[in-house]
């Protein structure tokens, strides 16, 4: 878990209350190591490194919406990467989780590998010129 540093907005965008609550095993079942409450069109940010401490074992957030479980949870794995997390309740009632991840780490390996090819290319020319030069002094 790499990106153990970074900021987690979790945006609750239903009109009740929701509440996040952190739960890694072997606890007790009704013990959290981190409880989250999001008022109704309201957004939290949180650390990730509050939220995953341990990066030996997994972590689940377990989704309550007004104090009774959603019947929805995401693991460590695959929230750790995200930048925005936005829960809605749907017509039937049900809860709608929606994650959106960092996208700098893509930008920063194609501008990386544009770079690249852009080196390759002078290195090319380069090599390209000094041998025309090496043959022109022989």
């Amino acid at each position: 878990m790499s990106d153990s540093g970074r900021v987690i907005e979790f945006e609750n965008r239903s009109s009740v209350e929701m509440e996040i609550r952190v739960f890694t095993p072997p606890d007790r079942p009704d013990k959290y190591r981190k409880i989250i409450r999001i008022e109704p069109r309201k957004t939290q940010k949180v650390l990730s490194q509050s939220l995953f401490p341990d990066s030996a074992n997994h972590t689940y957030l377990m989704f309550f919406t007004d104090g009774v479980y959603a019947g929805r949870f995401e693991l460590s794995q695959d929230v750790v990467g995200c930048a925005n997390i936005s829960c809605e309740i749907n017509h039937d009632g049900e809860l709608n989780i929606q994650r959106i991840k960092h996208k700098l780490p893509a930008a920063l390996r194609i501008l990386k590998e544009k770079l690249q090819w852009g080196r390759n290319k002078i290195y090319n020319n380069l090599r390209k010129f000094s041998t025309t030069m090496y043959f022109a002094a022989v």
